[in-house]
């Protein structure tokens, strides 16, 4: 049986802490969404400065893939327990809601090691595996040892 290295998703500790209190169940999958908003403006190539009070865009098809389910119900209890908040300038079919996590929870940011049993953890895993790897920029001598 094959062992994976632990995945780790960002969260603040306040904002841990606040979950921890108020959500039961699924406490995985508004983690993924608060890891999904801290750390979308690192994996923006356009983006030049990073700043922690940016709003985001959430591409709802990736988070309902991961969380197995709708994220509207999810995002909807994060702004009910006041830790993201959204932009207001939704005009339909051209610009949709964008969210922040409110500036009084950027105090400690910490790792959070998902279970390797969660379906996060699993679905995660599995994208790494099928992300294509582009041969043809290897080195000469890896190149010809892949094709033996």
């Amino acid at each position: 049986m094959k062992v994976h290295k632990p995945v780790k998703l960002f969260i603040l500790t306040s904002v841990l802490d606040v979950i921890n209190v108020e959500v039961k169940r699924n406490k995985e999958s508004y983690i993924y969404i608060i890891d999904y908003i801290l750390t979308k403006p690192l994996r923006n190539k356009r983006n030049k400065d990073i700043n922690e009070a940016e709003f985001v865009s959430i591409n709802k098809q990736k988070i309902e893939f991961v969380i197995g389910c709708n994220s509207y119900n999810y995002i909807k209890h994060l702004e009910k327990y006041e830790l993201i908040e959204r932009d207001g300038n939704y005009k339909n079919a051209k610009k949709s809601f964008h969210y922040r996590i409110y500036k009084k929870y950027y105090v400690d940011l910490m790792p959070y090691n998902l279970k390797p049993d969660s379906r996060i953890f699993i679905i995660i895993i599995k994208q790494g595996n099928n992300e294509k790897t582009n041969y043809s920029k290897l080195e000469p001598h890896l190149y010809q040892s892949r094709e033996k």
